[in-house]
């Protein structure tokens, strides 16, 4: 897929308005919403996503030191997004990252807010 600028700044209006003006702005809901969404419902996060972009990839991340799938994140034309933005996949404190594969996909499932913290198994 040849990655276009129109499809980037698209994901990047959208994940802006989910999470509303910055902190910055003296909103408290963009750092709940990051909170909520970097600590348990990644995955729903991104289905939320491919709602409205179908043609996203879900991939598996795991951090260094840790098993199992730790974080969900999309790919559109060969960038990586979370609820954070664009993310730079060599930059983060990532041992690995792959299309997420279907028993991922399920295991992630059961994984939200409440359970706090990464999938992990």
């Amino acid at each position: 897929m040849v990655h276009t600028n129109d499809s980037h700044d698209r994901m990047i209006a959208f994940i802006q308005l989910l999470k509303g003006p910055s902190a910055e702005d003296g909103n408290d809901a963009h750092g709940i919403l990051e909170e909520i969404y970097m600590n348990g419902n990644c995955y729903t996060w991104a289905k939320a996503v491919q709602l409205v972009f179908p043609n996203i990839e879900l991939y598996s991340v795991g951090f260094r030191g840790k098993t199992g799938v730790n974080h969900v994140v999309i790919k559109l034309d060969q960038r990586f997004y979370d609820i954070r933005g664009e993310i730079r996949m060599e930059e983060q404190d990532y041992a690995w990252w792959h299309a997420m594969t279907d028993e991922e996909e399920r295991f992630s499932q059961q994984f939200h807010y409440s359970t706090k913290g990464e999938v992990s198994g």
